[in-house]
C-alpha cells in the first residue's frame, strides 16, 4: 500500500479567515443613510496548518477558546471551505461539534434520585 492510501485525512497548507462586520445595517433605511459605515475586520483563524491523520488513528484537537479547533473540524468535514490550501479525505467523515454531543440522557444509565 502507498503512503497516501493509509491516510484518512491530509491537510496541506490550509488558511482560513473570516470577515467581522461592525455597525452592520439591519434595515433598508439604515443601509441607504449609512452606506459608507460598513466597517469590517479580517480575522485570520488558521494559518498554514498541516496534518496527516492515518486510517484508524484517534486524534484530539486541544487548545484555548478561539484557537480554531471547531473551524478545522468544519473544514475537514466540508461544512466550510479554506481560503487557501487543500484538504483530502478518504472515506466518510462526521463531526460532533456540540459540547454535549454523546451525553443524551436516554442513552445513559438510569440513576436513582435521592432528595
Amino acid at each position: 500500500m502507498g503512503k497516501n492510501q493509509d491516510l484518512a485525512i491530509k491537510v496541506e497548507h490550509v488558511y482560513k479567515s473570516f470577515n467581522i462586520y461592525y455597525d452592520k445595517a439591519s434595515t433598508l433605511k439604515e443601509k441607504l443613510l449609512f452606506f459608507n459605515r460598513n466597517r469590517k475586520e479580517k480575522r485570520d483563524v488558521l494559518n498554514d496548518i498541516n496534518i496527516d491523520i492515518k486510517s484508524g488513528e484517534a486524534v484530539a484537537l486541544i487548545g484555548v477558546n478561539g484557537s480554531g479547533k471547531s473551524t478545522l473540524l468544519k473544514l475537514m468535514t466540508k461544512i466550510i471551505y479554506p481560503n487557501k490550501g487543500i484538504i483530502k479525505t478518504n472515506g466518510k467523515l462526521t463531526s460532533l461539534l456540540e459540547l454535549g454531543a454523546g451525553f443524551h440522557p436516554d442513552f445513559s444509565r438510569k440513576r436513582k434520585h435521592i432528595f
